[in-house]
């Protein structure tokens, strides 16, 4: 093990709170096959522009959208999964991951009850 894969092990927490924030917020149904700009988007999910850009742009690094020209789109797998009205569409489970994950965030204070955790540190970057 390196530094790298350490830091990618890292990184991919991160990765699944974008695509689980993202199902949530049924982004992929949102855009569809159209194209908006963000701030298109933070008005239909009456979100904040900054923390949407950011999702967006997450998104976007992770080819599940596609951005040109200031707007964004989604890529051909965020349309065939992600969307609602796609016969593909895995979202249902991405949500039930969700649940069973919500039930076991709180490791860290479980394990090492001294050890201040900061629930609302994910609400902070987005905000």
């Amino acid at each position: 093990m390196n530094p790298r894969e350490l830091l990618e092990i890292s990184g991919s927490f991160w990765k699944t709170c974008a695509l689980h924030a993202a199902v949530k917020l049924d982004v992929f149904t949102v855009i569809g096959d159209a194209r908006f700009t963000v701030e298109e988007i933070s008005q239909k999910l009456s979100g904040s522009q900054k923390g949407v850009e950011r999702l967006l742009n997450g998104l976007t690094a992770m080819d599940l959208l596609v951005k040109t020209d200031g707007k964004y789109a989604n890529s051909p797998a965020g349309k065939a999964f992600l969307a609602k009205d796609s016969a593909k569409y895995i979202g249902h489970i991405i949500c039930t991951i969700t649940i069973c994950w919500n039930r076991g965030r709180n490791w860290t204070r479980r394990c090492c009850p001294g050890v201040l955790s900061e629930p609302g540190l994910h609400l902070a970057m987005m905000s």
